[in-house]
């Protein structure tokens, strides 16, 4: 929990160094999953998610939502392509990533946007090397 507490003082800080101009305010997606197989209490990424989401509520000038990202996840590409950062709390992210092509590329579009991403724990791990790429 120390980890999201830091995570949201530092998302918090990035949103108010930003110039406090009109702009509509910054959206950020926090993705999660349910639970993976772990004993309870162990990877307790709904819960984490939703305590960071409470605390970023209080950020000016920032939306988050928050998305359990199970599978099948097909209103991901059009959130994301609404998004200006995700922080991804999951398990083998890299995989998830590329088990869908169409999610792959909304990632893709979101890199090129010069979009946020964050990843907690295990959301960029993966046992397949063929997922680093």
């Amino acid at each position: 929990m120390r980890l999201l507490c830091w995570l949201a003082v530092l998302l918090g800080s990035l949103v108010v160094a930003m110039p406090a101009m009109a702009d509509p305010p910054r959206k950020v997606l926090l993705l999660y999953q349910g639970p993976d197989g772990h004993p309870p209490q162990t990877h307790e990424y709904e819960l984490g998610m939703k305590l960071l989401h409470k605390m970023l509520e209080k950020v000016p000038d920032l939306e988050t939502t928050l998305v359990k990202a199970d599978e099948p996840w097909k209103d991901g590409p059009e959130l994301l392509a609404k998004a200006d950062g995700a922080v991804l709390f999951l398990s083998e992210g890299a995989a998830w990533l590329n088990r869908d092509k169409d999610r792959l590329k909304a990632f893709q579009e979101l890199a090129k946007r010069k979009g946020g991403l964050v990843v907690l724990h295990w959301a960029m791990g993966t046992k397949d090397a063929a997922n680093i790429q």
